[in-house]
């Protein structure tokens, strides 16, 4: 059984290494796993704590949304989501829990 964990992250700095550890404990649960984070642009060190936390786990990747934020944060939410939908449907066969 294999599982995608997959998350939303803007200017989470403060929290970030918490949610990636209990990401990490329910990925044990499986017999393989994969992180999949979406990062919007951030005025803290989400980005940094991202890079460093892929070093020492390669089971983690991210993607850093490139498009200019709405206004809206739920906009912007529903936008992550839907990238993140979009991956686990494109990597089904791989992953079937998500």
């Amino acid at each position: 059984m294999n599982c995608c964990i997959c998350g939303l992250v803007k200017n989470c700095g403060p929290y970030l290494q918490k949610v990636l550890e209990n990401m990490e404990k329910i990925g044990c649960i499986f017999d393989d796993y994969q992180i999949m984070i979406y990062y919007d642009k951030s005025s803290d060190n989400t980005l940094d704590i991202l890079k460093k936390y892929k070093q020492t786990n390669s089971k983690m990747i991210f993607y850093v949304n490139q498009k200019p934020a709405s206004p809206f944060r739920t906009h912007n939410i529903a936008i992550g989501r839907n990238f993140c939908l979009n991956f686990v449907k494109e990597n089904r066969e791989k992953y079937p829990f998500f």
